[in-house]
């Protein structure tokens, strides 16, 4: 088996930046659009010890914006904007902040 790394360096969501460091978090790769696009949805974490993120930080996602075979991928964050997330919802909760957490992927839920 052969194993390759390539480093990542999306571009900044241009009104919020780049997500804020962290430990503690999740991470996972979900293909969109019948295979074509990549993303990276990151969720919750720590920048200070033992205390969650607030949750308008919480939320990150680096998709792709192109993918061609001369000019390969070209990544780019975007912050998702939980203040129009409902967090009772009984069809799809959606989970608190959290850190030192694990997360599955399942198709494209995660």
């Amino acid at each position: 088996m052969n194993v390759s790394f390539t480093k990542l360096e999306p571009l900044p969501d241009p009104i919020h930046g780049v997500p804020s460091a962290r430990s503690s978090h999740g991470l996972s790769c979900v293909t969109m659009n019948n295979n074509s696009k990549l993303c990276l949805v990151l969720l919750f974490g720590e920048n200070v010890c033992r205390t969650p993120l607030s949750i308008d930080q919480a939320i990150w996602i680096a998709e792709t914006t192109k993918i061609s075979p001369q000019e390969g991928m070209e990544w780019k964050w975007r912050l998702v904007d939980t203040n129009t997330m409902n967090y009772n919802s009984s069809d799809r909760p959606f989970p608190v902040p959290r850190l030192a957490h694990s997360q599955a992927l399942i198709g494209q839920d995660i």
